[in-house]
């Protein structure tokens, strides 16, 4: 072999080599370095917050809700409104690390987006972050927090249109500008920092009738008429409604608007696990749903489930678990023509007066037809003026509504309430639970009107 072949060898060899080093880094830039930049076990990130003041948080009209001051060794993340924001911004702690939008949205808050890789190969770095711009409006998530009171539970308010969240308060919650001082005992109880409304799945009671309904019309059921004058028995086990009432004769829009348990377990009966299975995950059940910070997935129907089993999730019982978000997205949906937008609570990052990241409204799905949707708007605007959600009626605002009760072995009720207005144009859907309180459904009534109320009269 010539001199000259072996040269063209190395160099081949080298060129192969640095390619390969190129492509690799290349790969880590565009595909990884997010990732790696708001890993909780990056030690160079938290290097960095000693130096990178960290963006300011704001919500949809401007109000700042939390914001860094430099200190001598470091920094200090100030939460203006204490615990209002916890179970939706989260926290960054240099010890307890991330949670929730201080997490998601890390890269952001840090710099402009993740780091450049020639940026970073040079040594240029960041001295102030992006900040972050919230759909949320302070005022609505103030209301809604004051009306929780110290209830557990949580309540959601959605734009049905956009997606955009409008307000979503958790509880319990804390204050996170005492998170080294009280972090021992928050740890302590179960659930404290995963937000009610995104990571707490329950059983939805009668709410889930919605989607029952839309089942019901979907399949050609919806003209059924049904006796309701004894408890119903599926392969042996007996279905009562709320209190052990009976109706007489029910059709589908009177069985709505009195939460007749009997009556959409009979659906659910004749539809089968299929057909039912079938519009629950049109509704984004059994699936993952993108959102700003993690969000459980809503379950139901799984395996094959005997008879009973599907007439007990046909009125929101049994194998059936969901949350306050995504049953604001159901209402949402039925307010939207069928239309289930995608939810999210950054509209937008901004470095220097640039956008650096924006966001805006998407489908995520088509939950049901444009006519399904509009005979279950009905039922339930309906269900606000002679039925189980009368608390909720505004006398000039046309609302649509839905209450829940939800059996717990073991514990007090959950009572649901889910709803939207105005029926006719909506600007806000809601979902509201209060967890082992008891009640029924319609002890929500009146936190939703005044939502309703205080959101529309602005």
């Amino acid at each position: 072999m010539t001199f000259n072949k072996k040269a063209v060898y190395v160099l081949m060899a080298m060129l192969i080599f640095f390619s390969g080093v190129v492509l690799y880094f290349t790969y880590f830039q565009i595909f990884k370095s997010a990732s790696l930049a708001n890993a909780s076990t990056n030690p160079r990130t938290f290097a960095r917050e000693q130096s990178v003041k960290r963006g300011s948080i704001y919500d949809r009209t401007g109000v700042c809700l939390v914001e860094s001051e430099m200190e001598a060794d470091g920094q200090r993340r100030v939460h203006h409104y204490d615990s209002l924001y916890a179970q939706l911004i989260g926290y960054s702690d240099p010890r307890y690390q991330r949670s929730l939008l201080e997490a998601s949205f890390n890269s952001y808050i840090l710099g402009g987006a993740e780091a450049d890789f020639v940026e970073t190969l040079l040594g240029i770095e960041d001295t102030e972050g992006s900040d972050l711009h919230l759909t949320v409006d302070h005022r609505l998530q103030k209301l809604a927090s004051d009306a929780l009171g110290g209830r557990k539970g949580a309540v959601v308010a959605l734009d049905p249109i956009s997606g955009e969240v409008l307000c979503m308060v958790s509880n319990p919650t804390y204050n996170p500008n005492t998170l080294s001082e009280d972090y021992e005992t928050l740890s302590k109880t179960p659930g404290m920092f995963y937000p009610r409304a995104t990571s707490w799945n329950y059983a939805p009671g009668s709410i889930f009738k919605i989607i029952t309904a839309a089942a019901a019309i979907e399949n050609g059921l919806d003209s059924t008429v049904y006796e309701d004058t004894e408890p119903l028995y599926i392969d042996g086990h007996p279905i009562y409604n709320y209190g052990k009432k009976t109706y007489g004769t029910l059709d589908m829009e009177t069985a709505f608007s009195k939460s007749s348990n009997t009556y959409f377990a009979h659906i659910a009966d004749m539809l089968g696990a299929d057909k039912l299975r079938k519009t629950a995950e049109s509704f984004g059940f059994n699936t993952e749903i993108p959102f700003d910070i993690p969000f459980r997935e809503s379950k139901t129907l799984s395996g094959s489930p005997s008879k009973a089993e599907v007439a007990a999730v046909g009125y929101g019982q049994g194998q059936t678990t969901t949350s306050p978000l995504h049953m604001a997205m159901v209402a949402s949906a039925i307010a939207n023509d069928g239309i289930m937008m995608q939810p999210y609570l950054v509209s937008r990052a901004e470095k220097d007066g640039k956008a650096v990241y924006e966001q805006s409204g998407r489908i995520l799905r088509r939950a049901t037809s444009s006519t399904t949707a509009q005979k279950v708007g009905e039922m339930m605007q309906e269900t606000v003026k002679s039925g189980t959600a009368t608390g909720a009626y505004i006398p000039d605002i046309s609302v649509a509504a839905k209450t829940g009760t939800a059996e717990t072995e073991g514990q007090k009720d959950h009572a649901w309430f889910v709803a939207y207005a105005p029926a006719e144009n909506p600007k806000i859907a809601l979902a509201i639970v209060l967890e082992n309180s008891g009640s029924t459904g319609s002890a929500c009534a009146g936190m939703a009107r005044d939502l309703i109320s205080n959101w529309l009269r602005r």
